[in-house]
């Protein structure tokens, strides 16, 4: 009703990689003999179950599968558990101009390059690199740089610094992420626990599609020996 139809080719190839893994035509036979089958038998089971894949397919593993209780189920007890754990994330695009002997010379540098990146409007990419200074992404740990990471606490993303001072080194940056380590939000997390879930939305709505088949199905049980028993009258204290 569906539509759904193995391409014949399709079946050809699975009768072919059987064949070739007993290679002549007698241990095909005696394969087909093993198993109670005749080929054109074998070639119909192929095609029964190429078109129970393709409607399961198509009824369970291709729905947009989701349960919101299950998900946020899922949320808490991760949570709980300390899975959903986001690490710091302090990102900045900074000048630097390295230690000098001359401290002064150093400063006045740093100086001079603030003075221009205002002038450009904060644009690093129209300061001319002239071997006195870099200008890179850094990944600010509160360990390694503690000056730079306790003058981000007070500046917002887009933010730009003056001059920064750490171990006779001079910063000028702009603040790319100030995000604090934190819980991801279900928002967040909810890809992932998706995925987790894969398997049980699958299974849910495989048992779904099961009452709905049942609902269209006319379903008549026989039991052993029913047929004998049915024109019989009923003995008497039955």
């Amino acid at each position: 009703r569906q539509g759904i139809e193995p391409p014949p080719e399709k079946v050809d190839g699975v009768i072919n990689n059987i064949k070739s893994v007993y290679e002549t035509e007698a241990g095909f036979q005696k394969y087909l003999d093993d198993i109670g089958q005749t080929e054109e038998q074998l070639r119909a089971r192929i095609v029964r179950s190429r078109l129970l894949e393709g409607v399961t397919g198509r009824e369970v593993y291709q729905k947009n599968l989701t349960d919101e209780d299950a998900v946020q189920k899922l949320y808490d007890e991760y949570k709980e558990a300390g899975k959903l754990k986001m690490a710091d994330n302090f990102l900045i695009k900074e000048i630097l101009v390295m230690a000098g002997e001359d401290e002064n010379a150093t400063r006045a540098t740093a100086e001079k390059l603030l003075a221009q990146l205002k002038k450009k409007n904060n644009d690093f990419g129209k300061l001319v690199l002239d071997g006195s200074f870099i200008v890179r992404r850094l990944q600010v740990k509160k360990e390694k740089y503690p000056v730079i990471f306790a003058k981000m606490a007070e500046m917002e993303v887009g933010d730009f610094s003056e001059i920064v001072e750490d171990g006779g080194s001079f910063h000028i940056f702009e603040v790319l992420k100030n995000e604090p380590a934190r819980d991801m939000t279900e928002e967040e997390a909810r890809k992932m626990l998706e995925d987790r879930l894969a398997t049980f939305f699958q299974e849910k709505r495989r048992a779904q599609w099961n009452q709905e088949l049942r609902k269209e199905a006319k379903i008549e049980v026989f039991l052993p020996g029913m047929d004998e028993d049915a024109d019989q009258p009923e003995a008497e204290g039955k």
